[in-house]
């Protein structure tokens, strides 16, 4: 495919320094910017272990206990165009000078919202490791893992429109995705040097992060959205936590399944034969 040409950057600034009356900076870009980008965002996470390991004969066992305590404080923009700010943009007459751009900038970005939240996991793991002396290991496990939401989905930016009677927004409160892993592998160590070997594992993720258009802004004097002015607006935001045994939700299940027969590379008549095989299934009936 063919690529687009691609502009000089050394011939566009210095055909900017030698026409300036050809050249119009963005201002009302550049303030807006510069209060979209004026966000804060802190995570503290505390966490403990405790692990402990037995040896009976051939059985090796290996089991452990991880505490997590996540909170988070975050602020960031509210942007909003008032119908008496659009009324003043649409009354103005002529160009938009720099000191309009800036006020306008201000007027729209210019407010604040922060926001705190967190949670706690607990991660248990267990492993198991079974080795004879025929030559035959198995191993099985069972362990948890979570992954956390992108920042971006946790800093507590508000956008209103007015005209289209909605509000969107980032859930500081939204918790991680939680997985529960299982592994089994099995491995045969043969004369000279082989290996032949299985492996199978299922994951089982919950807790799906995704976007939320349902609610509505609630009645009240705290609803938090000015009391009685956004009264009916929906709400569009980062929810998580659904049942996953239901069919209106979220599911889904990975398993999957690997084999391998492996010989010494110095042996001309070793040949080795791989198989692997992975299932994912993600039905849902929610549009997101």
């Amino acid at each position: 495919m063919r690529q687009g040409p691609w502009a000089d950057l050394l011939y566009v600034a210095q055909h900017r320094k030698d026409n300036p009356d050809q050249w119009r900076e963005d201002y009302y870009y550049r303030y807006s910017q510069k209060f979209l980008n004026q966000v804060d965002f802190r995570e503290e996470i505390r966490s403990a272990y405790v692990m402990g390991n037995v040896q009976i004969e051939q059985l090796n066992i290996l089991a452990g206990l991880r505490f997590e305590d996540t909170s988070l404080l975050a602020n960031g923009p509210i942007r909003r165009v008032t119908p008496a700010e659009q009324a003043r943009r649409t009354a103005w007459v002529g160009p938009v000078t720099e000191p309009e751009d800036r006020r306008r900038a201000e007027a729209e970005f210019a407010n604040r919202i922060s926001n705190q939240g967190g949670y706690e996991n607990v991660f248990p793991g267990i492993h198991f490791k079974y080795a004879d002396r025929s030559g035959l290991v198995a191993r099985a496990s069972y362990s948890t893992s979570i992954g956390r939401a992108p920042i971006a989905s946790l800093i507590p930016t508000v956008a209103v429109s007015d005209s289209a009677q909605t509000i969107s927004l980032a859930n500081t409160t939204l918790k991680p995705q939680f997985s529960d892993n299982f592994d089994l592998n099995l491995e045969y160590y043969y004369e000279p040097v082989g290996l032949f070997s299985v492996s199978a594992f299922l994951k089982e993720v919950s807790g799906f992060i995704y976007t939320d258009s349902s609610q509505l802004v609630p009645t009240g004097p705290n609803n938090g959205f000015e009391g009685m002015r956004f009264l009916g607006f929906p709400i569009f935001e980062g929810l998580i936590l659904f049942d996953l045994t239901r069919s209106d939700s979220l599911a889904t299940l990975r398993p999957g399944l690997a084999e391998s027969w492996k010989q010494a590379p110095d042996d001309k008549k070793t040949w080795i034969f791989t198989v692997s095989y992975t299932h994912l299934t993600l039905p849902t009936n929610r549009e997101v």
